[in-house]
Protein backbone atom coordinates (compact mmCIF):
# COMPACT_ATOMS: atom_id res chain seq x y z
CA UNK A 1 0.00 0.00 0.00
CA UNK A 2 1.29 3.26 -0.76
CA UNK A 3 1.86 5.91 1.96
CA UNK A 4 -0.48 9.03 1.85
CA UNK A 5 0.28 11.74 0.13
CA UNK A 6 1.20 15.63 1.59
CA UNK A 7 -1.08 16.67 -0.15
CA UNK A 8 -3.94 15.31 -2.53
CA UNK A 9 -4.32 16.47 -5.76
CA UNK A 10 -6.88 14.80 -7.71
CA UNK A 11 -10.38 15.21 -6.65
CA UNK A 12 -10.61 11.72 -5.51
CA UNK A 13 -7.91 12.56 -3.18
CA UNK A 14 -9.64 15.82 -1.56
CA UNK A 15 -12.51 14.24 -1.34
CA UNK A 16 -11.26 11.36 0.83
CA UNK A 17 -9.78 13.39 2.65
CA UNK A 18 -12.08 15.96 3.35
CA UNK A 19 -13.57 16.75 6.74
CA UNK A 20 -17.31 14.71 6.56
CA UNK A 21 -17.49 13.64 10.48
CA UNK A 22 -16.63 17.30 11.36
CA UNK A 23 -18.39 19.30 9.35
CA UNK A 24 -22.04 16.75 10.07
CA UNK A 25 -21.16 16.95 13.91
CA UNK A 26 -20.42 21.28 13.79
CA UNK A 27 -22.12 22.50 11.07
CA UNK A 28 -25.88 22.79 10.28
CA UNK A 29 -25.71 23.29 6.55
CA UNK A 30 -25.29 19.31 5.58
CA UNK A 31 -27.15 18.13 7.85
CA UNK A 32 -29.99 20.11 7.30
CA UNK A 33 -29.58 19.48 3.68
CA UNK A 34 -29.73 15.79 4.22
CA UNK A 35 -33.12 15.92 6.56
CA UNK A 36 -34.74 18.64 3.91
CA UNK A 37 -33.68 16.41 0.78
CA UNK A 38 -35.17 12.68 2.68
CA UNK A 39 -38.44 14.62 3.86
CA UNK A 40 -38.76 16.58 0.17
CA UNK A 41 -38.27 13.48 -2.38
CA UNK A 42 -41.43 11.49 -1.00
CA UNK A 43 -43.56 14.87 -0.93
CA UNK A 44 -42.29 15.68 -4.73
CA UNK A 45 -43.35 12.04 -5.61
CA UNK A 46 -46.73 12.92 -4.84
CA UNK A 47 -46.94 16.27 -6.75
CA UNK A 48 -45.48 14.36 -9.24
CA UNK A 49 -47.68 11.71 -9.54
CA UNK A 50 -50.64 13.74 -9.35
CA UNK A 51 -50.41 16.44 -12.14
CA UNK A 52 -49.02 13.53 -14.45
CA UNK A 53 -51.92 11.66 -13.55
CA UNK A 54 -54.51 10.99 -16.90
CA UNK A 55 -56.92 12.56 -15.65
CA UNK A 56 -55.60 15.75 -14.60
CA UNK A 57 -54.11 16.01 -18.11
CA UNK A 58 -57.57 15.13 -19.59
CA UNK A 59 -58.88 18.00 -17.43
CA UNK A 60 -55.61 20.74 -18.93
CA UNK A 61 -55.86 19.25 -22.50
CA UNK A 62 -59.41 20.23 -22.31
CA UNK A 63 -58.41 23.93 -20.72
CA UNK A 64 -55.73 24.43 -23.25
CA UNK A 65 -58.44 23.49 -25.95
CA UNK A 66 -60.65 26.22 -24.96
CA UNK A 67 -58.12 28.72 -24.81
CA UNK A 68 -56.74 28.22 -28.42
CA UNK A 69 -57.83 30.29 -31.20
CA UNK A 70 -56.86 31.64 -34.29
CA UNK A 71 -55.76 34.99 -33.85
CA UNK A 72 -56.49 35.82 -37.97
CA UNK A 73 -60.08 34.22 -37.37
CA UNK A 74 -63.13 37.02 -37.34
CA UNK A 75 -63.97 37.66 -34.32
CA UNK A 76 -67.22 36.12 -32.40
CA UNK A 77 -69.70 37.10 -29.86
CA UNK A 78 -69.65 35.18 -26.44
Amino acid sequence: MTPAAHYPYSLLGKFVRYPWAKHWKQGRFYRYYAYSIIICLPLFHLIGKAVNSPENLAMWKGIRAERKHDQFAPVKDH
